[in-house]
């Protein structure tokens, strides 16, 4: 895993990662909190509804 790009932004950060998912639809890219030490990626398979949704200043990724 490498990391593309960094932001200050949520909503910046969310248009890169549409921009990055467009220009590249067979890779996989992740977001993630750089307070985070660790990372960790654990692939479900999952055949329900996503959504994102702007809660405050941060994206939330809702499953239903």
């Amino acid at each position: 895993m490498t990391v593309v790009e960094e932001y200050d932004n949520p909503m910046k950060t969310w248009e890169g990662y549409k921009l990055h998912h467009k220009e590249n639809p067979e890779r996989e890219f992740y977001v993630f909190h750089t307070s985070k030490e660790e990372i960790e990626v654990i692939e479900e398979y999952f055949t329900g509804i996503r959504k994102w949704v702007l809660q405050g200043n941060h994206m939330a990724l809702m499953e239903y």
